[in-house]
């Protein structure tokens, strides 16, 4: 056991020196656990410690850790061939093999797949890909990314600025440009007593487009952020204003489908 403890403070100590982890706190990491073996949905620590990995690490094995056949085809197509670059003018046959049953499996109006190794990167990627076809499509000026409150993309620099967390930006901003993030239509914190789906949606229209033609945020939008930020920052909320807020929205939003009834009867001729 003594052995063991002088190894793992040995790692620690390591660790802590030449190890420059993606994302922590020093303080959060002055006994980081240490692992050594993962089986099925058991990791176990140097210590002997088990451990139930139930969001498979980071979401990327979810065939089970330990799996001996996955471990044998790695090795022999390593053996045979353990990378060539698909860039441009060269393929292989297990990324063929792949895509084509990749494809068999999806939608049917899927014909090709494009490979990534990690979420982040494939957000980059889908990004590229929606400006690219507006590009040729005529209209290059179309490159807003909306994404929502709440919502995690990665940490790369687009991948972060389409991600709806605060502390991401305030640790790695400026976001990078026409990127910007909306309400979730998140019914427990809804800042109104509306429909949730109906005004989130209003809410990213009304943003993405503004009554001018510019990006301007709707006022609902804007409590909504405000309250995500003073949850994010661990003020206290004023619930008795969130609730009298709520009944002036009502009121509001009233007057607006008054409104524009009395608009569509014109329009249709009825007085």
């Amino acid at each position: 056991m003594k052995m063991k403890m002088d190894t793992l403070d040995t790692l620690v100590r390591e660790d802590q020196a030449h190890l420059i982890h993606p994302l922590h706190y020093p303080k959060d990491h002055e006994h980081p656990i240490v692992m050594v073996e993962g089986r099925g949905a058991i990791l176990k620590d140097l210590e002997g410690h088990e451990y139930i990995d139930g969001l498979s690490c980071l979401w990327n094995v979810n065939a089970g850790h330990g799996r001996a056949e996955l471990a044998q085809a790695a090795a022999e197509q390593m053996a045979r061939l353990a990378f060539v670059s698909s860039y441009a003018g060269t393929t292989n046959i297990p990324a063929i093999r792949l895509a084509e049953r990749l494809v068999g499996l999806a939608y049917p109006n899927t014909s090709g797949v494009y490979f990534t190794t990690s979420g982040a990167e494939s957000n980059e990627s889908a990004f590229k890909a929606a400006r690219y076809y507006w590009k040729i499509r005529g209209r290059p000026t179309k490159v807003k990314i909306f994404s929502r409150i709440h919502a995690y993309h990665g940490l790369t620099l687009g991948a972060m600025s389409a991600t709806g967390m605060a502390a991401f930006h305030k640790m790695f901003g400026p976001l990078a440009p026409e990127f910007a993030q909306v309400a979730a239509p998140y019914a427990y914190r809804w800042p109104t007593a509306g429909d949730v789906g109906v005004e989130a949606a209003d809410a990213l229209e009304r943003y993405g487009t503004g009554l001018t033609g510019k990006t301007l945020p709707h006022r609902r939008l804007v409590r909504a952020r405000q309250y995500q930020q003073d949850i994010q920052k661990n003020r206290p909320v004023d619930r008795h204003e969130v609730a009298q807020q709520k009944k002036r929205d009502i009121h509001r939003a009233q007057g607006e489908d008054d409104a524009r009834h009395g608009v569509r009867q014109k329009r249709d001729g009825v007085e």
